[in-house]
């Protein structure tokens, strides 16, 4: 090889490496720069055709064409790579922007759908953007209207201006996030004042802010309806029942101050507890069951105890829970309230189910109670006792001479001095007006002779009532078990008996039942056949005690009161003869004769101008328990009668003597628009539920709750208690026996409805009613 071939060798050679050390140049500059690789191939083939021109111009031919021929073909190359590699980069490009774009509709999209506030805002106030649940807030036309525009001057009240110019100030200098407290206010074009619940957020940028983006939402509505929850709670903290509202867990979370009261803990403390920490242990026990119960029925009502606390003692809650929905969540609102009072007013009218009101004394409830467990310790051990029948004989004579408020001072101090001459374990009962019994457990007859010698020697002694002195003589019949008898109604029918027999002997003395006497019980016999004879020959006679307004005193009606006529014993009261009436059935027709006479007198007063008149019929446990009744009592209002003016008055016992049926006849008969009256009220004090599911419309206060309530405070309170009760069971209230000023003051002051009674009139035929009217309608 000569010398200049060799040199072309070298240089050719150098070419293609500088080429190649070009090419690798160009594209490890192009990586470190950072550029696409498509751009550093396409730089790549400049700088090979600028070599290869340089190279191809200092060689010889041919290698100078081969120099330049193998640049042109990397060139060609790297060009072809570069711009196959472009046209991908151009595409990514397309497909980014229109990812972005997508991305910026969808951004947009959400920012409009969005039901809160939300605006990008300039370092200056100025709103960069804005969602268009904010512009349709603020009352503007489109979010564009607003873009550009002070956020300050567009959307806060002039007078927050200046604070909330300061607060955005400093996030943007502190560059840290803000929650307002105390919402912010805005005001819409119209001028609707609305608040939204903010959060300022700083947009950094190169570790500046940038704007600041804020978020909101609308609870203007929100803060209304707290608004409105903590008037209520202020209500609720004024009132004198406790409120809790709890979940199905027992989790308290509200409770109103009185609730807080009760148990003695502040509401923070009250709403970490759990119901089953508001009452007794024992309360507590019965939350899982009574829960349960109430998820299933949705309403529950009983009676628990509220536990002492430092401040007070303990006390009967009754709670009337309820189910309800509280923003589609299941929550228990528990009402309590404190029934001290109504608890004592019940054990008022349980004694009175049991005792005596004017004596105090057991009543025949209780005694015959008393003497069937008297009579089975008897039949165990083999043992006798004994029962005295006590009849006041004098009562009557006191009454007429004296007044029946000495009457009935008569019958307690009676009483009192009765107890005084038995044993503690034995029982004085007052049976009815003038009758006292006492049940003698393991007497004899001597033992009950021994008592009964004591009872009168106890009474030689007068008593003194009012300031005179009352000889109490009383006649009594002993009864002995077995011999006279072995329940408790021959028992007392047979000391009954023998009562009567002491009277017929002399009074004031006592006789034991004997056989003779059973003889006697033919006479009731005769005594029916003259009941008989007195509805054949009209015997019967109507008087009319009026009964009159309290606050007015104008008379609103009359009670028909039934009256015998006998032939040769004069004008008999009813209880001479209704007991053997209501015993032999006679009662039947007897008050079917009384509701149609004093019906017939209602009529007469009508055509007489006195329209407005009620009247008012007794009628019998028999009566009421007989579905016949019904027909009878329709048929006297059948004509022109008004029905309403038609007042029928039952005992508490004669309703409580057959309930289904007593229950039946007198819904249909208040169908009829009949109305009822309850006499005797509260004395069996366990059927009082049942009686307030009857139709009856008024309540009859006994006299002896009305004597001397003016002078002994005890008496008034009672009065009040029982009268009071009444009031709240809804019923109109009627005073019997009213017979001083005071007792009408204490009434007016009470709010009773009506009374009767000697102050105003005695019960009196129709003739002298009538007069009365006549009279009230002179002075109207």
């Amino acid at each position: 090889m000569s010398g200049i071939e060799l040199i072309a060798s070298l240089l050719l050679t150098a070419a293609v490496v500088v080429i190649l050390l070009a090419s690798i140049v160009a594209v490890r500059l192009t990586r470190i720069a950072g550029t696409p690789r498509g751009w550093f191939l396409v730089t790549a083939a400049f700088i090979v055709v600028v070599v290869g021109m340089l190279l191809g111009g200092m060689l010889p031919d041919p290698w100078a064409q081969f120099v330049r021929s193998l640049s042109a073909v990397i060139t060609a190359l790297l060009l072809l790579l570069g711009m196959l590699d472009i046209r991908d980069l151009l595409v990514s490009f397309k497909e980014a922007k229109e990812k972005a774009q997508k991305e910026t509709a969808l951004a947009d999209e959400y920012l409009d759908s969005s039901g809160g506030v939300i605006a990008v805002i300039e370092n200056d106030g100025t709103i960069r953007r804005i969602n268009s649940a904010a512009a349709e807030l603020l009352d503007a036309e489109s979010a564009n209207v607003l873009v550009g525009r002070d956020w300050f001057d567009v959307a806060i009240p002039a007078e927050d201006r200046p604070d909330a110019r300061a607060r955005y100030a400093r996030i943007v200098e502190t560059g840290t996030v803000h929650v307002d407290s105390d919402d912010c206010r805005l005001y819409t074009r119209s001028g609707e004042e609305r608040f939204i619940a903010c959060r300022k957020r700083p947009l950094l940028r190169e570790g500046k802010v940038d704007g600041v983006l804020l978020t909101g939402i609308d609870i203007t509505e929100r803060r209304r309806i707290q608004g409105e929850l903590e008037f209520r709670s202020i209500i609720l903290d004024h009132t004198t029942d406790s409120f809790v509202v709890h979940d199905l867990e027992g989790r308290i979370i509200y409770a109103n101050a009185v609730a807080c009261a009760w148990r003695g803990v502040s509401r923070e403390d009250i709403l970490q507890m759990r119901m089953s920490d508001l009452g007794t242990s024992a309360a507590a026990a019965e939350v899982p069951a009574r829960m349960e119960t109430l998820v299933r029925v949705g309403n529950l009502v009983f009676e628990t105890e509220n536990p002492a606390t430092k401040d007070s003692p303990s006390f009967p809650v009754e709670v009337n829970a309820n189910i309800v929905d509280i923003g589609g969540l299941t929550f228990v609102l528990s009402t309590g309230r404190d029934i001290t009072d109504r608890k004592q007013a019940e054990r008022t009218i349980r004694h009175m189910a049991f005792h005596d009101s004017l004596t105090g004394l057991p009543n025949r409830a209780l005694l015959g109670d008393r003497v069937k467990v008297a009579l089975a310790h008897a039949r165990r051990h083999e043992e006798s006792l004994a029962l005295i029948f006590l009849d006041v004989d004098n009562l009557k004579f006191v009454n007429d001479t004296f007044g029946h408020s000495s009457g009935d001072e008569l019958l307690r101090m009676f009483g009192t001095r009765l107890e005084c001459q038995v044993r503690s374990e034995d029982t004085v009962a007052r049976v009815s007006g003038d009758e006292f019994v006492v049940l003698l457990s393991r007497s004899d007859r001597d033992a009950a002779e021994h008592v009964a010698n004591k009872i009168l020697e106890a009474f030689r002694t007068p008593l003194v009532v009012y300031g005179s002195e009352i000889l109490a003589a009383g006649s009594m019949g002993v009864a002995l078990f077995p011999e006279d008898g072995d329940d408790f109604d021959g028992l007392f029918a047979a000391a009954d008996a023998a009562m009567y027999r002491a009277k017929e002997t002399g009074k004031n003395r006592y006789c034991f039942y004997t056989s003779e006497m059973r003889a006697a019980t033919t006479g009731r016999a005769a005594y029916e056949s003259e009941l008989r004879d007195a509805i054949k020959r009209g015997e019967f006679r109507l008087h009319y005690q009026p009964f009159v307004v309290v606050s007015t005193g104008e008379i609103v009606g009359f009670e028909a009161l039934l009256r015998w006529q006998h032939p040769e014993r004069g004008l008999l009261p009813p209880l001479d003869f209704l007991p053997i009436a209501e015993e032999t059935g006679l009662i039947e027709p007897i008050g079917h004769w009384v509701l149609v006479e004093a019906c017939k007198q209602r009529q007469r007063w009508a055509e007489e101008g006195f329209e407005h008149l009620r009247v008012s019929v007794n009628v019998s446990a028999r009566q009421i328990s007989d579905l016949g009744f019904v027909d009878t009592v329709r048929e006297c209002v059948a004509s022109e009668f008004d029905p309403t003016r038609l007042q029928l008055e039952l005992t508490e016992s004669a309703a409580m003597g057959n309930p289904e049926v007593v229950a039946e006849v007198l819904n249909a008969i208040s169908e009829l628009g009949v109305t009822f009256a309850l006499d005797d009220f509260g004395i069996g004090y366990s059927a009082l539920a049942y009686l307030t599911r009857l139709p009856v419309h008024t309540i009859k206060l006994d006299r002896t709750f009305v004597f001397n309530m003016s002078a002994d405070s005890e008496a008034e309170m009672l009065a009040f208690g029982v009268l009071a009760l009444a009031q709240s069971l809804q019923f109109k209230v009627v005073a019997e026996g009213v017979e001083t000023a005071e007792q009408l003051a204490l009434l007016k002051q009470w709010g009773c409805d009506e009374m009767q009674g000697y102050l105003i009139s005695p019960p009196v035929p129709a003739e002298e009613a009538t007069r009365l009217l006549l009279e009230q309608r002179e002075r109207a």
